[in-house]
């Protein structure tokens, strides 16, 4: 999520910034033709023997495009407006980005799966009868998880997971109600 954050914080009606990595395309532009232009420009460097490109700029009649290129990710920017402010509006860019990286990543709570197994298993018992322990461990053993302490995201993988499994044996309704019952442990 937070790439898409930054770069819906910086879209403006001139500027398009774009991030490009493993992860994905993110963009408000058409993500097609940022796939187009970041595999063609890694490409190139690699032919070339190039691992890192400080600041790429390519200025055209109407719209100019500014990029920065490290190992697999490239940072950039199109615009319609002024060129010469394009190198430090992908500073900010590249700067919000690791900003809100470190932040998640200090926020990123732990959850002791071990101690909230109870609570956990007494909403499935109310909602799936005997089948509760079946599907837990088939839920655990799916997202190769062990009852311990876990990231918040993955035990919110694992009540989603168990929403999802639910939702076939006692319908949509009771399955969000369940969900949200489960989510409210870890709040």
């Amino acid at each position: 999520m937070i790439p898409e954050a930054v770069i819906k914080k910086f879209t403006t009606d001139v500027e398009t910034p774009f991030i490009y990595d493993s992860s994905g395309i993110y963009t408000q532009e058409d993500p097609s033709k940022i796939d187009q232009i970041g595999t063609m420009l890694l490409q190139t460097l690699e032919t070339l023997g190039i691992d890192g490109v400080d600041l790429l700029e390519v200025v055209g009649n109407k719209r100019s495009v500014a990029m920065r290129v490290k190992q697999d990710l490239i940072i950039g920017n199109l615009t319609t407006g002024r060129v010469d402010e394009l190198a430090s509006r992908l500073d900010e860019l590249e700067a919000t980005l690791k900003a809100e990286k470190v932040e998640e990543e200090v926020e990123e709570a732990i959850v002791n799966l071990k101690e909230l197994s109870r609570k956990v298993n007494m909403i499935l018992t109310e909602f799936l009868g005997d089948f509760a322990p079946r599907v837990y461990r088939n839920q655990l053993k799916k997202l190769k998880l062990e009852e311990g302490e876990l990231p918040l995201k993955k035990m919110k993988d694992l009540i989603y997971a168990l929403g999802n499994a639910a939702n076939l044996m006692i319908g949509p309704t009771q399955s969000q109600e369940m969900t949200d019952r489960l989510l409210m442990l870890i709040k």
